[in-house]
């Protein structure tokens, strides 16, 4: 399976990474089953990780940079590249979703990473509930951390 990454479910991975504690179980997992599967995030996801490690956790850039091949290189992570993707991110389609599904603030950016996914015919892996279950009618190959791991 092609499995994209949004910032939510890696993020508690590189947080640990950060204050030198122990793996999370689902980098734990992620890496346990990565020869079944094929890894991707975008640059969007990149940048959403490095603000958070600087912003929550004052992390420089060059850890952050450091943090981030770490990660990419343990899970065979490719990364697209949004602004090269072939595939438009349509800001109008994005109004359109959320005028038609009741939709909480900070949505936006999920909604982008579906419509990576999507352009790409990859299973979004999210721990947004809002994300899986009222955007699901525009995607359906949305799954959660849980069920992954009983399909793994």
């Amino acid at each position: 399976m092609q499995i994209y990454f949004d910032t939510g479910i890696i993020y508690p991975s590189f947080e640990k990474q950060a204050k030198n504690l122990p793996a999370t179980k689902v980098s734990t997992f992620l890496y346990n089953i990565k020869a079944r599967h094929e890894y991707f995030v975008s640059n969007l996801t990149k940048a959403e990780t490095f603000r958070k490690l600087h912003n929550d956790l004052g992390v420089d850039s060059k850890d952050c940079r450091i943090l981030w091949k770490s990660f990419a290189e343990s899970l065979d992570v490719r990364e697209i590249l949004i602004e090269e993707d072939e595939h438009k991110i349509s800001f109008e389609y994005i109004a359109k979703m959320v005028s038609e599904r009741p939709a909480p603030k900070g949505i936006i950016i999920n909604l982008i990473h579906l419509i990576v996914a999507k352009n790409n015919e990859l299973t979004v892996l999210t721990g947004d509930k809002v994300l899986k279950k009222r955007f699901q009618v525009y995607y359906t190959n949305v799954m959660a951390y849980e069920d992954l791991r009983k399909i793994s």
